[in-house]
Formats: structure tokens, sequence, C-alpha cells
């Protein structure tokens, strides 16, 4: 992100614009979190190694931007330029035999690109639940001023909330969570993309991280609200966590 150096050099035609992003797919990129430009159709990014990843953007005219740039989970993807990625995007069209039509002459910032190597990297999935609090939960519930007294209430926080996500990125987070409200509980499926991620199944990171996260959010808007948590007894069984709450 930060200044953004993106090659524009290539237009795909509209009708190949689905097998593209099929091709993407099947090469490894996924959705990745963004904001969301006039006329894309989609966004993807695939990591390249520790450090970087490789981001496309597709509009509906067929054109296409790509970019190398510090990984999304690095809070220096905020703030370290990126790259073009003319000589990849080149050599990817014409490997998978897409039509394409592409910029002539070059410009010279993607012929030579000026790469900026971070000088340290920061994961923000790091940060302390209490940073997230002050900052995003709390930020939240000021401007939409929000009251959260009742399960119904916690239900309603939670949807807002990732409609409010939903709006810049373009990873539905309604296709990882499930809500079921009864007479004194509501149960949340999540489909913990942590575990989807994982090789293997580690307990102990959901209970670092996810459990404690959830229970500070809690604090902040009742806590008179309490938490029951199910995570999977395997990956092979299932990768859904289950939140129930109780008043």
């Amino acid at each position: 992100m930060g200044k953004k150096t993106c090659c524009e050099c290539f237009r795909v035609r509209v009708e190949e614009i689905k097998r593209f992003e099929e091709v993407l797919r099947g090469e490894g990129f996924r959705d990745t979190p963004q904001i969301v430009e006039e006329n894309q159709v989609f966004g993807l990014a695939k990591n390249l190694n520790r450090i970087w990843q490789i981001h496309v953007r597709v509009y509906s005219d067929g054109r296409v931007k790509a970019e190398i740039e510090p990984r999304w989970v690095y809070l220096e993807h905020l703030i370290t330029p990126s790259y073009p990625a003319h000589s990849w995007l080149n050599s990817f069209l014409r490997k998978h035999t897409i039509g394409f039509e592409q910029k002539n002459p070059t410009p010279l910032e993607c012929l030579h690109p000026n790469i900026k190597i971070p000088l340290s990297l920061t994961d923000w999935r790091t940060l302390s639940e209490k940073f997230f609090l002050k900052l995003f939960v709390k930020g939240y519930l000021k401007k939409q001023k929000i009251r959260v007294g009742s399960l119904e209430d916690l239900k309603t926080f939670f949807l807002n909330l990732m409609e409010t996500v939903n709006s810049f990125t373009t990873v539905n987070l309604k296709e990882f969570v499930t809500f079921k409200l009864e007479a004194e509980k509501l149960e949340m499926k999540v489909k913990c993309p942590i575990l989807r991620s994982c090789e293997s199944f580690d307990r102990r990171l959901c209970e670092k991280k996810c459990f404690p996260l959830m229970c500070a959010i809690l604090k902040t808007l009742n806590k008179k609200i309490r938490l029951e948590r199910y995570p999977p007894l395997n990956l092979e069984s299932s990768t859904e966590c289950i939140y129930r709450f109780f008043m």
C-alpha cells in the first residue's frame, strides 16, 4: 500500500476476465482485505515470501493493476511503497494464453522498478487486544452510538461491525460467521481463518489470541454478558469455533 506504484500496462479482454480470475485462484491467489476501487471486479493477492505479496486488481473494462507490496499482515504494508509487477504479469498472461493488450511504450517505472525493502516488519496481529479495543471497538461504539443491553443488541453489534468491514474489503465476513439466537443464549459459529490456514491444529494459538480478545470486547460492550467457547476437536472434523453468549 503506502505510496502505490502499480503496473497498469495491460488490459485483458473483457470476455477473459472470469477465466483470468479462475486461473489466478488456481495459482494460489486469494481474497485479501482492501479498499475496493470504482469498477473493480475483483482483487486477489498471493504471498511470494515472508515479506512480499503480489496484489492484482481487475476492472470491468479489462484494465489490470498489479503491484508487489509488503504482506497485509504487516503495518509496513501501510507505509512502504509498492512497486510494479510488470515482468510477472507479462509472463503470467502469456503463460496462460489470456488475451490482452499492452501499453506501448512501457513506462520506465515498470521496466526499472524502485524497490524499497522495509527496514522492519511489525505483525499487527501481535498487537494486544487493549490496543485493538481502544482504537477500533470503542471508537466504533462511540461513532455508531450503539448500546448493548441484550443478546439481540449483541447480535446487531456484530452484524453492523461485519457490514462496516465488508464495505471496504472484498472479503465477505458473513460467509464465515453465522448466528442463532434462542431464549437466553446467542450462538455464533465462526469458520476460523486461522484454523483454515493451519497445517496442524494448535489450540494454544486460539486460547492465546481469540478467546482473550472476545472476552475483552465483551467487557467493553457489557460486563454482564458471559461467554463460553467450543473450539473444534481437530481440523478433520471442523474448522468452526462456537461462541455461546449468556446474560
